[in-house]
Formats: C-alpha cells, structure tokens, sequence
C-alpha cells in the first residue's frame, strides 16, 4: 500500500486587512483506501520517502497528466470564448465615459444624452409652449423597448416638474427615430419646455413614475447657449468664425473594432483633414484597441477628435442584437445636436466612405459647397454612392470601382442648425416645414463629388467583376500621390 500513497503538501492563507499569516502545511496522504492519516511531524513523512521514491517517478506523468487536463479545457474555452477574447487582451482599452443609463430596475429604457435647444420655431415642426418658445427645449435622446410607454417628467433644480411631450405637444408620448425597422429596441425622443428660471448648469432630473419608478440626474448639454433669434432659412452666409468648425464628421458606433485596418484609417484621416475637416465625432460599442488609440492620439494636434461610448450595462442585447445596426439611428441623431452650436457642416457617414469631390476645380469640401450649395432654404444634400473594391490595406490600393450608382445608400453633408432629425441614408426631417429638400438648379451631382464606399473583395470575386469595373484614382490627389 506504501508504494501508492502519495504525499501531498497543502498550505492555506488567511487574510486579515493587508496581511496574510501562513497557518499550517499538514502532511496528506492518500492511497487507495482513501484518506490514510495525516502527521505535522517531519520524522513521520522523511520515514516513507525511501519506499516512495520509485513509485513517485512512476507516477509523475500519470498525475501531471490527470492535473493538467482541466487546465487544458480552461486554456480552450478561454481562448474560443468571445467574451475572454474581447476583453483579455493588453492591447484593448476599456470604455471612457459615461454611457447609457437606465431608469427604473427592469431594463426597459435607458437615457442617452440630453441637450438644449434654443433655436427659434416656425411652430409647424413642433408645437411648444410659450416657455419653449422662450427659454428653448430639452432634447432627450434616449433608448426603449418598443411598446414601453413610461411616464417621464423632467425636474429643475428649483423643483419645477415638467412632463415629457412629443412634436405635436402630447403629454407623455415618445417620438419615434426613423428607421428602428420595428426591432425589439429602438431610438426615441421626448421633450421638455424649459421653464423659467431654470437652472440649467446644475443638470435635470428624469423621473419616471409609471409603470415603474425611478430617476437619474443628467447634464444639459449646451446648458449655456444663447437664443438663436432667426430661422436657418433666413441666416445669412456664416463665417467661419462664428462657428469653431467649418466641417465635422459623425461616424455612428464603432463595432468588431478588433477589425479595424490601422493603414486603411490613417489615410482615411488624412483624405478628411485635406477636404477641410477639423472635427471628429465618434460613437464605439465595444472596446477601442490600443493601436487605433495610438493613431488617434498621433492627430490631437492637427485635429479635434472625440470619442463617445455607447454602453448599456444591464442590457448589451439591447446594443449588439435586439436594435437595429447599434442604435445607429440614435448615435446619428446624438451627433447632429452636438454639433449645433459649434459647427457649421456636418458630413455622416462610416468609417469605410469618404465623400470625394470629382472636378479638378474643387480641391475640399469648402470649395464644393461654394460651388454646389447657394440656396439657405436648402438644410443639406445627400450624395450617393459608388463602391470600391480592394484588399482594404489602403485606399491608394482600393482604385477599381464599379459601374453601377447606389442612390439608396446616399450619405449627407448638412446644416446641422437646419435639422430637426437626420436619418442614416436621408435627411429625416429639416428643422422647419417649408424647407426646400432639393437644389433649384439642376444638377448632376457626381460631377461634383460622390461616396467613395470600400469594400473588401476576394481575389477570385475581383477576377469575376474586374470587367465591369473602371479604374478610378481621384482619391491619391487627397493622399499627396
């Protein structure tokens, strides 16, 4: 029996405060009969090491091997597991920011942001009282599920209490974001008129009291804006110094960033920042790595980057699966109101499209709205799309583009100050209702400029389409090429 004991050595820790105390290391043994005894004393143990000796060289790799197996599944399950790989890597940086933040225990609603708004109305987009038409409107862009129908009020410093309304002045009713496509969640609206004496720089409660209850303490975005006393339509030409930005880019949230071509980003940079744009706005609802980081923070000084998360911690279904595209529709609207005050043009699209001009006469965006964009009745234009194909290492090496337009997948450069709500492909709704949606003068825009869309092609699909596809290299004079 001696030959099949084997000596096992446990050492247990306590720990008080900051201290750990080693308590003891008993001698086990055990054979096939099970536990055979135990002793603290060294004689007794040093006494069977001779008799054990040979079956411990016996032994060894049996029971490294019979230890080693869970470690082996563990190693498995974490390297395959899509949680471990999204999360354990150094080279991954978590979240920044506060994010979504959800009212009430069950994970039904969430808000996102909540800005001012004091634009002057027409009346006809929206119906406000008389202290919305004085002291402007409390946007809260949020998330729900859809059916949900809440309760909401929003509470001022000073106890005031104001319920939420929609456009048309309803108590208590959402506003809906154009193209949710009827998914289980979805991007809404609701409004508050802010009342007098409100003070706004000490941030608004959200309260909700049916069918749940609950409340969180919000900052006002633009808390401090001064009144706009004109419509967009009647605004003079601006100057670039009455806005911080000329040209802003909104990019809706980032996913499988783990994907993203370092290469490819840095000249989409570059294209951006040659056309004009001094400002980046974008969402990401996952982890950003440390690579794309490095490249961000490699432009601080050449240009305004931000970066905004898009979290909800007791629903990430809600995000990933059950919405449409990772709320996109409630991150494009989130970023026209952030760009309200301290932009002048704002352009949407992803990190795969770049709006190019097409004519040797127009070197940036500012020389294209100069040349395209002279009705102020006009709150923006949607340009389509062409796609183009490539290894998606860089665009200098993505110059095949295919013949055929894509008018449905339109991106738009607008007027931020001239949109009440945008959608992903479309200008969803202007800001006042006689605003014209088309230029007057007839134009052919893809002689101005159109959607670069890159997409990566197989090399036997390219050898299939290579025939129906042009070469087309007017993005290298935007690389310096």
């Amino acid at each position: 029996m001696c030959g099949e004991v084997i000596l096992l050595i446990i050492c247990s820790y306590v720990h008080v405060g900051k201290r750990s105390d080693l308590l003891s290391c008993p001698s086990i043994f055990i054979g096939r009969g099970g536990i055979l005894g135990h002793t603290n004393k060294r004689s007794s143990a040093l006494s069977l090491l001779p008799s054990l000796m040979i079956s411990m060289r016996r032994q060894q790799k049996l029971l490294l091997g019979i230890l080693g197996l869970p470690f082996y599944f563990l190693l498995l399950y974490l390297l395959y597991s899509p949680t471990f790989k999204s999360s354990h890597s150094t080279s991954l940086l978590p979240p920044l920011g506060q994010s979504l933040r959800q009212i009430g225990s069950s994970a039904n609603l969430a808000i996102f942001n909540v800005f001012l708004d004091r634009r002057l109305s027409d009346n006809q987009t929206e119906i406000r009282s008389y202290y919305g038409h004085v002291n402007g409107v409390l946007r809260i862009i949020l998330v729900k599920r859809r059916g949900y129908q809440p309760r909401l009020y929003c509470l001022f410093a000073d106890g005031t209490s104001v319920p939420t309304r929609d456009l048309h002045g309803n108590p208590f009713a959402f506003y809906e974001l154009t193209e949710n496509h009827q998914r289980l969640y979805g991007g809404y609206s609701v409004h508050c008129d802010v009342p007098p004496f409100a003070q706004l720089m000490r941030g608004v409660t959200i309260r909700m009291d049916s069918p749940e209850y609950g409340r969180i303490v919000l900052p006002v975005i633009h808390a401090n804006a001064s009144k706009i006393e004109t419509l967009p339509s009647q605004q003079p030409s601006i100057t670039s110094t009455q806005f911080e930005h000329r040209f802003a880019v909104c990019v809706p949230a980032l996913h499988h960033t783990s994907n993203l071509n370092t290469a490819f980003l840095s000249e989409w940079f570059r294209v951006h920042i040659r056309l004009g744009v001094t400002k980046f706005r974008i969402y990401y609802s996952e982890r950003i790595s440390k690579n794309v980081k490095d490249l961000i923070m490699s432009l601080k000084n050449r240009v305004r980057i931000d970066l905004y998360p898009l979290f909800w911690q007791e629903n990430t279904r809600a995000v990933r699966q059950d919405s449409w595209y990772y709320l996109q529709t409630m991150t494009v609207n989130d970023c026209l109101l952030r760009s309200l005050y301290d932009t002048e043009y704002v352009f949407f699209g992803d990190l795969d499209e770049v709006l190019i001009p097409h004519s040797f006469t127009i070197s940036n965006w500012n020389d294209l709205v100069r040349e395209l964009w002279n009705d102020r009745n006009v709150p923006g234009i949607c340009f389509p799309a062409y796609k183009f194909y490539g290894s998606s290492v860089s665009m200098s090496a993505s110059l095949l583009r295919s013949t055929k337009i894509d008018r449905i997948r339109s991106k738009c450069l607008v007027r931020p100050n001239a949109i009440f709500e945008m959608g992903i492909h479309h200008i969803s709704k202007p800001f006042e209702e006689a605003a014209s949606m088309r230029l007057k003068a007839t134009h052919n825009l893809t002689n101005y400029a159109f959607i670069h869309h890159y997409h990566r092609l197989s090399a036997r699909r390219r050898a299939q389409d290579i025939k129906m596809d042009v070469l087309d290299t007017s993005v290298l004079r935007f690389l310096g090429k």
